[in-house]
């Protein structure tokens, strides 16, 4: 796969420990969630040092890279196991999916994360990690009446 490094500071994605890729912080911006609302991603960002955030602001990492995925494979950004211990953090939409469309030059790979606590991060620090995967084959429903199937129980019955 094509990738685009977006300015000098970026370290591209790599796999430390088994086939998922850290990736790292090229770029960070701090703003309420209102600022966000009105101006989406034309935030003023730092591309070196520290980042100081409070409790309650969005903090937009810019990954530094642009990835041109292949036909049939989609992209997927998480936060690391340590995300919200060392920072607080939490990824506002869960996980981050980059089908094929967002492969221009200027379609950088970022994490949007809500503060918990105050705290702060480093340029060049891993908030998360990413994998790539094929699609599956698409398919079409088929509307029935019933299933067929035993019932095991509905949702929440499998206990603790």
């Amino acid at each position: 796969m094509r990738i685009k490094k977006m300015r000098d500071n970026a370290v591209l994605p790599k796999s430390i420990n088994g086939n998922w890729m850290d990736v790292y912080a090229s770029g960070i911006a701090v703003c309420n969630l209102e600022y966000f609302k009105q101006n989406g991603f034309k935030q003023e960002f730092k591309y070196e040092g520290e980042v100081k955030y409070r409790k309650g602001d969005t903090v937009i990492v810019k990954l530094g890279f642009a990835l041109e995925l292949e036909q049939g494979m989609t992209g997927y950004l998480l936060p690391r196991s340590s995300t919200y211990k060392n920072y607080g953090l939490l990824l506002t939409n869960s996980m981050g999916v980059i089908d094929t469309n967002y492969c221009g030059n200027n379609d950088e790979w970022t994490m949007v994360f809500y503060a918990t606590e105050n705290g702060s991060m480093k340029i060049g620090e891993r908030p998360g990690q990413m994998f790539i995967r094929r699609d599956v084959e698409m398919f079409e429903f088929e509307e029935i009446k019933h299933l067929e199937n035993k019932d095991r129980g509905g949702y929440g019955s499998s206990g603790k």
